[in-house]
């Protein structure tokens, strides 16, 4: 377990190096990719739809699902494709991949905690809120490294 626990923490630094390194600074445009990319190439939705082979108003009707965010990735890649570009997919964490275990480690723990302490308490044997901080940041850290499904469950 504990060579699984290492590669993956291993795999998730690797992950985070790529992400952060790469997609740092890709702009977004609220009217969508495919109008902007259309617009500075010089392409009219006309010229998109033939190398399609679909209508212009298909060519429409795509711009305004993709800043819908409703478009389909097989769509994009169409799309992509006609314009001589490459569709990039990924999903970007919001803080560091380190920072969402950790935080949700927390969660997990001083739910499993308080729940255990409030029965304690119901039996006249409860602790102090410093042996209950510290169960909690034991705990946390095994959740943490197990990758335990915990975890995922106090939501």
């Amino acid at each position: 377990m504990i060579r699984q626990s290492t590669s993956l923490n291993l795999r998730r630094r690797q992950l985070e190096h790529g992400l952060s390194k790469r997609l740092a600074d890709v702009p977004s445009f609220r009217r969508g990719y495919i109008r902007e990319l259309r617009e500075v190439l010089g392409l009219s939705s006309s010229n998109l739809a033939r190398r399609l082979r679909v209508s212009q108003p298909a060519i429409t009707k795509l711009e305004k699902s993709e800043s819908e965010g409703n478009i389909s990735l097989k769509s994009l890649r169409k799309v992509a494709e006609a314009m001589d570009c490459s569709l990039v997919y990924a999903l970007v964490p919001n803080t560091s991949l380190d920072e969402i275990l950790t935080d949700k480690a927390h969660e997990a723990a001083t739910k499993l905690v308080r729940r255990v302490g409030h029965s304690m308490a119901l039996e006249a044997q409860s602790t102090s809120r410093e042996e209950m901080e510290r169960q909690v940041s034991e705990l946390a850290h095994e959740l943490k490294q197990s990758l335990d499904k915990r975890l995922w469950e106090s939501d």
